[in-house]
């Protein structure tokens, strides 16, 4: 089809939309545990997570780049009530993450069957700022799309 010069060329496309994806959301959430940022030295605790209607827990940690020896250590905890007595979920913990390891995405797997209510993500932050940022997709179902995964509880 040729194009003449000064012409306006007007059409519209139908075309049938497909909603459903692949890998689709459906019955999952993605929580935003730790905005990516710049973190200095110290605990930041992740605001509390509900794992209800949810088995499984991807997290995700996205690391930045590491100050001078600094180093950031990232688990997940559990507690029966939003804000307060949680305690760690054993074997959920990333290796940490010094100038050796930064900007990498790092995951872990977290079965939340007989788990309790809620949980959290605590990332330590020590030495120098870094940045980190950390993403949990909850999932009615085992989707692990990750074969290599930091843990798997």
């Amino acid at each position: 089809r040729k194009r003449v010069a000064g012409a306006t060329h007007t059409h519209t496309h139908t075309r049938k939309r497909n909603t459903r994806m692949v890998g689709s959301l459906e019955g999952r959430k993605i929580v935003q545990a730790h905005k990516a940022d710049d973190w200095a030295t110290g605990t930041h605790n992740s605001s509390s997570i509900a794992t209800k209607s949810h088995s499984y827990a991807l997290v995700i940690l996205n690391a930045g780049t590491v100050g001078v020896s600094g180093t950031i250590d990232v688990t997940v905890e559990e507690s029966d009530v939003s804000g307060s007595g949680y305690t760690a979920v054993t074997g959920a913990a990333f290796v940490q993450i010094d100038s050796a390891r930064d900007d990498g995405v790092y995951t872990g797997h977290l079965n939340l069957n007989a788990r309790k209510a809620f949980i959290r993500v605590v990332a330590v932050v020590g030495t120098a700022t870094c940045g980190v940022g950390v993403t949990v997709l909850l999932s009615p179902d085992d989707t692990r799309h990750d074969t290599n995964p930091i843990f798997s509880v």
